[in-house]
């Protein structure tokens, strides 16, 4: 103890002045980025748990609810694999050219199935939109219930619009229906562009969360057709197909229809930079229906939004005791919340 107050006065004056402004812009820069502390604090924990604190009235469920429904598994990933192949040979005429490569495994990309229904006024309650959240292997969900806006549902469309995706917005509409719903006319492969119509087969994860909806909507008392229900959001399915000695990592939307593939070679060969690495890292949030790495980055993420909101305000209480600091310290908060007042005024104007 004696030896480090000898050491401090030994100090040179200029050494001692230089650690008093270190502190000093340590405090004040503190009070400037306060506001912004609690919004990245704030605004990441929202961003974690979107179920938390919501616009809309939400509640969640576990995986009782699913229990025993077809939800509880995405169903044979051989067989969807084959049966995509199986289409796209017969699509595009390629004569058993493209083979399901079973050397590398598949896997689903995406957490949940979405699916909305539009509930009638009952009463005096008015008309609204009901939207389930199912996570994969039946892990649980939620529910969002949202009053339609008479305003939006009046609002008139220019003459003039011009939407070149209204179109073909019929070639990408949800064809999952409950089992024993009558089916579709067959359209003759020929007669489609093989590369717009979207592509369905009978595996489909669509199909899966569709047979699912009746035990769930009835589990749940929603009081809604459960036929109504239309699947919107499904995981990707990713395979990886053999064209001759070419293998294509293959991605198909069973929702949309849609089915993209690259060569394999390509994507295990691009190396992933530093500064993309950090940037999607920076993104990712949310706990996963499963305990993996992105469970435990969630937990860090909400580590540090309490630390963020725990430094912003221990700062000002820390502040407040040094009574010499009070007068500009208060300057340094007053501009902060200005700034961050009009700011937030701006930005709110910008995004109405």
């Amino acid at each position: 103890m004696t030896e480090t107050l000898l050491q401090r006065k030994r100090r040179s004056p200029w050494v001692r002045w230089l650690f008093m402004m270190l502190r000093r812009s340590h405090l004040y820069f503190g009070l400037l980025l306060a506001p912004w502390a609690l919004l990245y604090g704030i605004s990441g924990y929202l961003f974690n748990h979107p179920t938390h604190f919501p616009d809309d009235p939400l509640w969640s469920f576990d995986s009782r609810i699913a229990q025993g429904t077809a939800i509880e598994s995405l169903g044979d990933s051989k067989e969807l694999a084959e049966q995509v192949v199986d289409e796209l040979n017969v699509r595009f005429e390629r004569r058993d050219r493209l083979r399901y490569n079973e050397a590398v495994p598949p896997k689903f990309i995406g957490e949940y199935f979405m699916a909305t229904a539009e509930q009638p006024s009952q009463a005096e309650q008015p008309s609204q939109t009901v939207s389930i959240l199912l996570y994969k292997n039946g892990a649980g969900g939620s529910v969002r219930t949202q009053a339609k806006d008479a305003s939006k549902a009046e609002r008139l469309t220019a003459s003039f619009s011009v939407n070149p995706r209204a179109a073909s917005s019929g070639n990408v509409a949800n064809s999952a229906k409950l089992e024993g719903a009558p089916s579709e006319t067959a359209v003759n492969p020929k007669a489609i562009d093989p590369k717009v119509e979207p592509l369905r087969v009978a595996s489909s994860l669509d199909q899966i969360a569709m047979n699912a909806l009746p035990t769930i909507v009835e589990r749940l008392g929603l009081g809604t057709d459960a036929s109504k229900f239309k699947v919107t959001t499904a995981p990707e399915f990713e395979f990886h197909v053999l064209e001759g000695d070419q293998d294509w990592t293959v991605r198909y939307n069973s929702v949309s229809g849609s089915l993209s593939a690259q060569p394999t070679s390509s994507i295990s060969l691009a190396p992933v930079s530093w500064r993309r690495f950090l940037t999607r890292m920076h993104l990712v949030h949310g706990y996963p229906s499963e305990t993996n790495a992105k469970w435990f980055w969630a937990i860090v993420v909400d580590v540090m939004a309490f630390v963020m909101v725990f430094w912003g305000l221990s700062g000002l209480v820390m502040w407040w005791q040094v009574k010499r600091t009070r007068p500009w310290g208060t300057v340094a908060l007053a501009v902060s919340i200005t700034v961050a007042t009009l700011l937030g005024a701006g930005i709110l104007q910008m995004i109405r």
